[in-house]
């Protein structure tokens, strides 16, 4: 569309732990439009980074990323990373946003990288790999972990396979089933 669209993370304006800033402009670079998205939750104390965003076939933005926050869930508070997936729509309103905090992301392990497989998200963190629906971002079957392969740097895709990387090896998935 000749357009472009940055993502980040902002403590300039409304939040001073974090919040999602989103850019649109055109290819003359004059803004279309600028939002800005509060993510936090009680739990979540700053925002790291976005590490990952995708354009559906709507025009919608799929987005993923790291917060620092404090798990109050397992007795005694103690700081924590929180992964999030989300999806703004064309003009950068928010869909959904999802807080993940699986057994294997406790590790404090960043989400890295995003493709959009059908009507589902893939996304890598530590040695884990997540399946989530566009429509909603909850979750598509069960994350699958592969230990053996250390931690994953990145995702990319080809057709209906998946390449997921790491230091020791690289991971072919067919995404078709």
């Amino acid at each position: 569309s000749g357009q472009y669209l940055a993502l980040g993370i902002t403590h300039s304006l409304h939040s001073t732990n974090g919040s999602l800033i989103l850019v649109k402009t055109d290819t003359a670079g004059n803004i279309l439009w600028q939002k800005e998205h509060h993510l936090q939750a009680q739990s979540l104390t700053s925002l790291i980074n976005v590490s990952g965003a995708v354009e559906l076939p709507d025009g919608s933005i799929a987005f993923c990323g790291n917060a620092n926050g404090i798990n109050t869930d397992v007795g005694q508070p103690i700081s924590t990373i929180y992964s999030f997936i989300g999806r703004v729509d064309a003009n950068g309103n928010l869909l959904w946003i999802k807080r993940s905090r699986y057994y294997y992301w406790e590790s404090g392990y960043l989400m890295k990288g995003l493709i959009a497989t059908g009507s589902g998200l893939m996304t890598i963190v530590g040695d884990g790999i997540m399946k989530v629906s566009q429509a909603d971002g909850t979750l598509i079957g069960l994350q699958k972990r592969y230990a053996s392969a250390g931690v994953f740097t990145s995702i990319e895709k080809n057709g209906n396979n998946l390449a997921v990387f790491s230091s020791q090896m690289r991971l072919d998935l067919d995404t078709s089933a």
